[in-house]
């Protein structure tokens, strides 16, 4: 069984069901893996885990929709080193179907990345942030279990999500519309991107099982 995990359904919407491939959504951030252990319960863990869904570029160079393959993850200044094989197998694969992705290094800070939090991460040679990447990679390595880290930009490293932490959503769609407005859009991108890399990632991952 391949498990993709997500926090949001707008992340996973263009993902194909297909049998042996399972979608779970869990929380934001270090909740992420404590959803996936209870939603899993005491059944068979996953032949692999891949951790799916937006992130914010912090290389200059990515765009919205830009795909990213983590070869390592980095968190409160520790490193989760998994698999880099993995990482390697799975941008082969989307390059042979002609799609494009950065193998990189990527950082889970445990808030939502400023611009001025990107530039710092750039200069140290990361390529993008998320907040899930770091929390399910230790999960993985905990049971050993295969993981693969692919996602999509969702805002460039010039930009900064009109989410403040401490407001609800309907706050910003008040108080920044048209940022608001741009958000979806880049999500809609995202999210077309994200399906195509994800469907051929696990058939092809299926077919070499």
């Amino acid at each position: 069984m391949i498990v993709v995990a997500a926090c949001f359904r707008s992340e996973t919407r263009k993902i194909r069901p297909r049998a042996g491939v399972r979608v779970i959504h869990t929380g934001m951030g270090a909740s992420a893996a404590v959803d996936l252990s209870r939603a899993l319960g005491d059944g068979p863990l996953p032949d692999l885990l891949v951790s799916t869904g937006f992130c914010g570029a912090t290389a200059p160079d990515l765009r919205v929709g830009d795909l990213v393959i983590a070869c390592e993850v980095r968190s409160e200044g520790q490193a989760e080193r998994f698999r880099r094989a993995l990482a390697e197998k799975a941008c082969r694969i989307l390059a042979r179907h002609g799609i494009p992705s950065r193998l990189a290094p990527v950082e889970c800070p445990t808030r939502i990345a400023r611009r001025i939090d990107k530039e710092k991460l750039a200069a140290r040679g990361i390529a993008a942030v998320d907040l899930e990447t770091a929390t399910l990679a230790c999960w993985a390595a905990a049971r050993s279990v295969p993981f693969v880290s692919c996602r999509a930009v969702l805002d460039t490293a010039g930009e900064d999500l009109p989410f403040p932490p401490d407001r609800p959503l309907w706050f910003s769609v008040l108080q920044h519309p048209g940022a608001t407005a741009r958000v979806a859009k880049a999500a809609g991108v995202a999210a077309e991107r994200l399906g195509a890399a994800i469907n051929c990632l696990v058939e092809a991952w299926e077919a070499d099982a």
